[in-house]
């Protein structure tokens, strides 16, 4: 019997736990590891100039916005839920006449006429209950004391729960556009004086036949009160058998104005021929809105249709 060789066997052993064991990985060259560190640092390099682009592409933006926000040629402000004041542009802070430290952090209600104040919480209750977008018309006070006639647009802005102006609930600010409207008022006055004081009949007029005001003379002519006439409208002061009528507003809308004469009828039934002149007016979008396209119509007193435009400013025949 042989005995095996002791030597040989311990190697055997040896070499085999050796091949069970895991290696350690050999060391990778000082110049791979470089080359590694010097693409991760030109990667981080590339990264952050594409976050200063964003970034300064951003302060551009913001730059533009507040350009536009604060030398708009119309005053814009944002109100709290309480009304207070949390912005305000650069054309507000002129229209108020106040700087705009006196103006941010205190309430809007201080900027409203004294006479206009109960109106304007109204309004204000009414625009944060509906969370709608409003147009109304304020006497607004100026620093100075002096006051003039504004118009403010409304619309309704989400306010995030937790922040100070919602008090911890979701509510509504309103961002509202201040126009200087004492310009129109003022013209508005003086046509209305002019209106009521005309010599000729005056109708307002919508174009589909309906009457909104009339002068005093209107009034006399047709031996109805205003109410009446707006009551009652085309319909009952043009003589619905005068075939002329059909005609006339068709040359009215082709041509945008019509001259010539309809039979006209008075309360006590009696039937009248006057010469009138009428034509389409484009007159403020606001009033577009409301009338469906404002339109004038002129109506003389004289029996015959004079050569002049005489008498009446309306929306309609």
């Amino acid at each position: 019997m042989t005995t095996p060789d002791k030597p040989t066997t311990l190697r055997a052993a040896a070499e085999a736990q050796l091949a069970a064991t895991p290696q350690p990985t050999p060391a990778r060259p000082v110049a791979d590891l470089l080359y590694e560190l010097q693409v991760h640092q030109i990667e981080l390099e590339m990264q952050n100039e594409a976050l200063r682009q964003t970034q300064l592409a951003f302060e551009q933006q913001r730059d533009r916005y507040l350009d536009l926000y604060e030398f708009a040629p119309v005053g814009y402000l944002t109100l709290s839920p309480e009304g207070i004041i949390t912005e305000v542009n650069l054309t507000g802070v002129k229209l108020l006449g106040r700087e705009r430290k006196a103006l941010l952090q205190h309430r809007f209600a201080a900027c409203v006429a004294p006479e206009d104040r109960d109106v304007w919480m109204r309004q204000f209750l009414s625009v944060k209950q509906h969370a709608a977008p409003l147009s109304v018309e304020l006497a607004l006070q100026r620093g100075d004391g002096s006051v003039f006639q504004a118009q403010l647009e409304y619309s309704p802005q989400k306010v995030m729960s937790g922040t100070i102006a919602a008090g911890g609930a979701d509510q509504r600010a309103q961002r509202v556009a201040l126009f200087d409207i004492s310009e129109r008022k003022a013209n508005e006055m003086a046509y209305r004086t002019l209106f009521e004081n005309s010599m000729d009949a005056v109708l307002l007029t919508s174009p589909d036949g309906g009457i909104h005001a009339a002068n005093l003379a209107a009034q006399k002519m047709f031996d109805r009160s205003e109410a009446e006439l707006c009551r009652m409208g085309r319909d009952g002061v043009v003589d619905p058998t005068d075939s002329r009528l059909e005609q006339a507003l068709a040359v009215r809308e082709t041509n945008g104005s019509f001259q010539g004469e309809l039979t006209f009828i008075r309360k006590n039934g009696v039937k009248f021929r006057r010469g009138f002149v009428s034509g389409i007016c484009r007159q403020r979008q606001a009033a577009d809105d409301q009338h469906g396209g404002a339109r004038y119509h002129r109506q003389t007193q004289g029996g015959e249709c004079p050569g002049e435009e005489r008498g009446t400013i309306s929306t309609g025949l």
